[in-house]
């Protein structure tokens, strides 16, 4: 799963503006509407407090892509990647609709996220893909038949600031706790895990702190300086080289 969203002061008015954008999204080719209400909960020294906000979602009609737009922020996200060309083009297609239905967007940050499943061959172990720096630690006390492995490195790079995780779980779940209530169709090698160890690669890279009128060119530089950070992490210093050769 490949999102990215692009954060601009919220529209208290966003609402009124939600017809056009849904309209000119239809035309898009996304005619689905799975949008619903949300309960989100936050945490203060005062206790959780449940909010219930509004959740705008358009998707394509296979249910691989879609548009998730609020009062402050709008999403693109697929469970279909190709490119990234393909894949900004259709992120700056989603952010020119809303930006022009409410008149222009301030921008304040912009975030990409890629979300790979490793699933092992039969002969193989889940360590033959990762580097020996993500393989975490062992001990006899252990039962490896049930270990599961979290591990997360953040730091600042020059587009902004990177957070790689790898997770691990034996309850099938293909992503990500905060992606799984999504409503887009998976790959076929995400489905009917069952106990079998998943080993995810979570990366986020963004860049906050922006105060900036949305632009498309500005949008499309910082994306693939984002985009380009993520890529060479990835190749060069989470996955192995047997990985890169099995997956060609």
């Amino acid at each position: 799963m490949v999102l990215c969203q692009v954060r601009f002061s919220p529209l208290l008015t966003m609402a009124e503006f939600i017809p056009a954008i849904q309209d000119r999204l239809r035309r898009l080719g996304y005619k689905v509407n799975a949008s619903a209400h949300i309960q989100e909960f936050s945490f203060s020294p005062q206790g959780p407090k449940s909010t219930i906000r509004p959740h705008w979602e358009f998707q394509n009609p296979q249910r691989t892509a879609s548009v998730v737009v609020n009062d402050g922020f709008v999403v693109f996200q697929t469970t279909a990647y190709d490119t990234f060309d393909a894949f900004y083009e259709q992120l700056q297609a989603a952010v020119d609709v809303v930006s022009n239905a409410a008149s222009g967007l301030l921008i304040q940050r912009v975030g990409l996220r890629y979300v790979d499943l490793i699933r092992p061959n039969e002969d193989e172990s889940w360590t033959d893909y990762l580097r020996p720096g993500l393989h975490g630690f062992t001990s006899p006390i252990l039962r490896p038949e049930t270990v599961e492995r979290v591990h997360q490195t953040v730091g600042r790079t020059e587009a902004g600031t990177m957070v790689v995780r790898i997770l691990q779980n034996r309850q099938g779940a293909a992503l990500p706790a905060d992606l799984a209530v999504h409503n887009l169709a998976v790959p076929s090698h995400a489905q009917n895990m069952g106990s079998v160890l998943a080993t995810i690669v979570d990366m986020d890279h963004y860049r906050e702190e922006l105060v900036e009128d949305y632009e498309p060119a500005r949008l499309g530089e910082i994306a693939w300086q984002l985009k380009n950070g993520i890529y060479e992490t990835f190749t060069d210093f989470v996955v192995t080289k047997h990985a890169m050769e099995v997956w060609e």
